[in-house]
């Protein structure tokens, strides 16, 4: 399916921005700029696509880019075997859309509405979500025990944290896991949560205390990375998730001005 995607802006700040400033103080990497009270305009070089901007907007002026006519193009297409993957995060937040109380699952009827609008075969995105967590956790214990890669190790399924890492510490790389997103790993085949910035526990697996950290949004991960550069970093495993609460609060998901998550 041609998009024709690549030349475009996954999100743009709208001739409706009344240059409030809140989505610069909403943004992890200070990426969007502009003069109070005017149109803002976002950096494309800093920007990492989390979409933190998009669902905190207050007057709504910043959109993303949709997809839908390709998708019903494919859909309507004789030739094309149309597949879907579905995140976790989508089925707990997408029945809010439709009225449901917040939290509602709807896996089941996602997934019925798909196979009736054409899709011929609906994933579960949850498979390779395991499967990163056990290439993560083998490629962990190869780096505890056998000294396979400098601690600690960072997880790079969140695509807007991996963004940020390769914009700004490149030489960062080897401490970041080798495995791949569970979205790609899933291209291959065709997580404890709270909203504290940070948070960290200590696991005895067979008599080896193992540290472990939690670290939600970009801002806050920046004292974690100066503490492994400069050798003071007491953990051996970090989890970085660019959205608070991770991605049942990401850029895709319904945007609900009426309560905080």
């Amino acid at each position: 399916m041609s998009t024709k995607a690549d030349s475009k802006p996954i999100i743009s700040v709208t001739p409706d921005c009344k240059g409030c400033d809140h989505c610069t103080e909403i943004c992890p990497t200070r990426a969007i700029q502009g003069q109070l009270g005017e149109r803002h305009h976002i950096d494309y070089k800093n920007c990492v696509n989390c979409g933190q901007c998009l669902i905190n907007c207050p007057f709504g002026a910043i959109a993303d880019m949709t997809m839908v006519n390709q998708v019903k193009e494919a859909l309507q297409d004789p030739n094309k075997y149309v597949v879907s993957q579905c995140a976790p995060a989508v089925r707990a937040a997408l029945g809010e859309e439709f009225g449901m109380p917040v939290g509602t699952l709807v896996k089941g009827k996602m997934f019925a509405a798909l196979r009736k609008l054409g899709v011929k075969q609906v994933y579960d995105t949850e498979f390779t979500a395991d499967l990163t967590i056990m290439e993560e956790g083998t490629e962990l214990i190869e780096r505890i025990l056998h000294g396979k890669g400098p601690l600690p190790q960072f997880t790079s399924c969140c695509p807007a944290w991996i963004k940020y890492a390769e914009d700004h510490y490149p030489k960062f790389f080897p401490y970041l896991s080798s495995a791949k997103s569970p979205q790609q790993m899933f291209g291959e085949f065709q997580q404890v949560r709270g909203f504290e910035a940070v948070r960290d526990a200590t696991i005895d697996i067979k008599g080896t205390p193992v540290r472990v950290a939690i670290v939600h949004g970009l801002k806050n991960v920046e004292p974690l990375i100066n503490d492994v550069m400069n050798g003071r970093s007491r953990y051996h495993f970090i989890e970085v998730m660019n959205c608070p609460g991770g991605c049942v609060n990401g850029g895709g998901q319904p945007i609900r001005h009426d309560l905080a998550i």
